[in-house]
């Protein structure tokens, strides 16, 4: 089966090119658009698969959405097949029910690792307090080093430990916040000789010069960002131009990043890890929550 891709902006001009299309990707804002400049087209559709699905409930985004899938549904009826995916909606069973009234709905539950989920904190007091994760199995991790005191550097701690696993990803409320702890982050891995810079071999890669090069041009020359890659740190966020989210996420998937930071807006003033797990690894993924006490 051939199948070509194409980017159109869904002006009058261009429905006819999307009339020719097999597969359609597009935003929530954008299927509104089409669904009312091109209802004849939406009469063909057959399958629709809503990525991300937990942003339902997200705010303004998450109501436009909700609206388009009920206009959707109302228009075609039982013509088309609806596929949900999310990693972490917690009602994913009410939404199959809202989508498929006649109870035929399947869900389906896989994850491509295990993922054991903990509470990080600080057992003991003097010299003898430790940091320690509870996982909700039961287990227990301790770090091999006393605890930092503050919270800041106890978030790089605790990344750095996680790191030995693999790839960390640090959700913080909010893009300053994840520059913040970046800076703090290569400063304290720095200061306890854990720094692993990428060598010249990977600076030259086509990927870190790309990326740089998109740093300097779309960003500017002496965004901390450049510095924070040639580090293994980098964030991620919506704030970024696009070509820089690409290279960033290209360096992630190619193994040149060891930290990743990503905002998330709606969450209590407090820090999140995970470590990543990209296709080609096989390892066990860990969510930590940083306990301020």
């Amino acid at each position: 089966m051939a199948l070509s891709a194409q980017l159109v902006d869904l002006e009058d001009r261009e429905v006819s090119e999307v009339d020719d299309a097999d597969v359609i990707v597009l935003t929530p804002e954008k299927a509104d658009l089409l669904l009312r400049i091109g209802a004849d087209l939406i009469e063909s559709v057959a399958l629709v698969v809503v990525d991300e699905a937990h942003h339902l409930e997200a705010g303004t985004r998450g109501a436009l959405l909700e609206l388009y899938l009920w206009r959707l549904k109302s228009l075609l009826a039982n013509r088309c097949r609806f596929v949900f995916l999310s990693a972490v909606a917690p009602n994913i069973g009410a939404i199959s029910k809202w989508i498929d009234k006649n109870g035929d709905a399947a869900v389906y539950n896989n994850r491509a690792t295990r993922m054991r989920v903990g509470i990080y904190k600080t057992v003991g007091s003097g010299a003898s307090s430790r940091g320690q994760i509870r996982y909700a199995d039961g287990s227990v991790c301790e770090l091999d080093v006393k605890p930092e005191k503050s919270i800041q550097k106890g978030i790089c701690q605790l990344a750095e430990f996680l790191q030995r696993a693999g790839p960390v990803l640090i959700v913080a409320k909010g893009k300053r916040e994840c520059e913040k702890i970046a800076k703090e982050l290569e400063s304290w891995l720095s200061g306890h000789d854990s720094l692993r810079s990428l060598n010249s071999d990977e600076l030259q890669s086509d990927t870190c010069v790309a990326l740089d090069a998109s740093l300097e041009r779309e960003m500017y020359a002496d965004v901390e960002l450049r510095q924070f890659i040639k580090s293994r740190i980098a964030y991620h966020h919506a704030g970024l131009p696009p070509t820089v989210r690409m290279g960033v996420e290209r360096a992630i998937r190619e193994r040149h990043v060891d930290y990743v930071l990503n905002p998330y807006f709606r969450m209590q003033p407090s820090t999140w890890f995970v470590n990543i797990s990209y296709r080609h690894m096989n390892k066990l993924q860990r969510l930590c929550f940083l306990n301020k006490n």
